[in-house]
């Protein structure tokens, strides 16, 4: 898809991006602002990488503009670190869980734990 950045230039952005991106700023200068933060991001060379971080960044800037622009650079220094927050919350807070010598029990409640991270990120994506 796409879209006009605010210097007038044109801004190749995944659909998916640019629906979140209207689905979350009701402004048009509030959406354009989004784009051209989420266009500056280029870290990852290929463009379902790039869409996914962007994606993560919406995500956990929960519509504020400022704070896009933190996960800009977030993600800028390691995506991983944007898109874990983003897609696996649970799972990130649950520490007692990693590790390779889980039991039984321990492996089914981190099973349990990515279903839902899977789960809201998904309702999240379909918002």
């Amino acid at each position: 898809m796409v879209a006009i950045g605010s210097a007038g230039y044109l801004l190749s952005m995944d659909g998916r991006v640019t629906r979140k991106v209207e689905s979350i700023w009701s402004t048009a200068d509030a959406r354009r602002r989004a784009l051209d933060i989420l266009q500056r991001y280029q870290g990852d060379g290929s463009e379902s990488g790039q869409t996914r971080i962007r994606l993560a960044m919406l995500k956990l800037a929960a519509g504020s503009l400022d704070e896009l622009e933190e996960l800009l650079e977030d993600a800028q220094r390691d995506f991983r670190d944007v898109v874990a927050a983003a897609e696996y919350p649970e799972a990130l807070r649950s520490s007692h869980l990693r590790g390779p010598h889980l039991s039984p029990e321990e492996q089914r409640e981190l099973e349990a734990i990515r279903e839902r991270d899977r789960l809201q990120y998904e309702r999240w994506l379909d918002e």
